[in-house]
């Protein structure tokens, strides 16, 4: 049985032979043609950056009187955050990241997609500081308020 990941460049590989603008597939039609979740694909941060580029490709070898106008203006919008995104997940490569946790699989998740992060090693790392009673100062003792 094929990986959500082989199902997922093939539905990709048929959309862009189905449609004349590549421009106009999504993500959420490519997720769809392949029967995957949509947990399944948050679980694929590589894939979202392999498809913008891709599609940017795609779109690129077409001769620019094939493309509509919205269609391109999309195209520069899907490629200027493919480079985002593939800035976003070399820096937190290079923070030295081997596992991916919960709370910082929505921070890795946002820098996939391409939208632009700030990216703060201690909220990576899980080094935050510890919040709840511990660190509040001490409360005034009840005889002093009286």
């Amino acid at each position: 049985m094929p990986s959500s990941l082989d199902r997922l460049n093939e539905a990709f590989e048929r959309l862009l032979g189905a449609v004349a603008d590549p421009g106009q597939i999504t993500l959420t039609a490519v997720r769809q043609a392949a029967g995957v979740s949509n947990a399944q694909l948050h679980r694929l941060p590589a894939f979202k950056a392999a498809f913008l580029r891709r599609k940017a490709e795609a779109a690129a070898a077409l001769p620019v009187a094939k493309t509509s106008a919205a269609g391109r203006e999309r195209t520069k919008r899907d490629m200027q955050r493919t480079i985002d995104a593939m800035a976003n997940l070399i820096q937190i490569q290079s923070l030295g990241i081997a596992e991916l946790t919960r709370r910082n699989a929505r921070l890795i998740d946002e820098a996939s997609s391409g939208k632009v992060v700030h990216i703060d090693r201690d909220k990576i790392a899980n080094r935050s500081a510890p919040k709840g009673r511990a660190q509040r100062p001490p409360a005034a003792s009840p005889r002093g308020r009286r």
